[in-house]
């Protein structure tokens, strides 16, 4: 579930099937940005009811990817050793503040751009590096 999309009657459905005592072995995921919504918003109001009827509820907080995380990111998509990419991976960094999203659209190999078999076998080239650092920096 993201919070793009959902409903009155969605989070209704959520809390239904969560609380009501004949559901059972029942696993719901969902993603939400918590920068995104307010303490009003009515997923967080359906996450409190369902933790008031003693409901289990985890929540994993994702902090945002650091430097070498994003440049291990990057080096894997181009088949390369992160020292070779490490000026590519601090732009993104800086462009995306670690945003594992942004990051890989930002990826010289991110799935909207593609990347040819020929590219990645060779690694970072000098023609990809320069057109990724010139469209970051737009």
């Amino acid at each position: 579930m993201t919070c793009n999309g959902l409903d009155a009657a969605t989070l209704d459905l959520f809390e239904h099937l969560v609380t009501h005592p004949e559901v059972r072995h029942l696993l719901l995921v969902g993603a939400y940005r918590d920068n995104e919504i307010s303490p009003s918003h009515p997923l967080l109001r359906t996450l409190e009811a369902i933790r008031a009827v003693d409901v289990r509820v985890h929540e994993i907080v994702l902090a945002p990817l650091e430097l070498d995380d994003v440049g291990r990111l990057i080096a894997d998509a181009m088949h390369c050793e992160p020292e070779r990419v490490r000026p590519l991976a601090q732009l993104v960094q800086e462009k995306t503040g670690g945003n594992p999203f942004f990051a890989i659209q930002f990826s010289p190999c991110s799935p909207k751009r593609g990347c040819s078999r020929s590219t990645r076998s060779r690694g970072l080239g000098n023609g990809i590096s320069i057109a990724s650092a010139q469209e970051l920096h737009r």
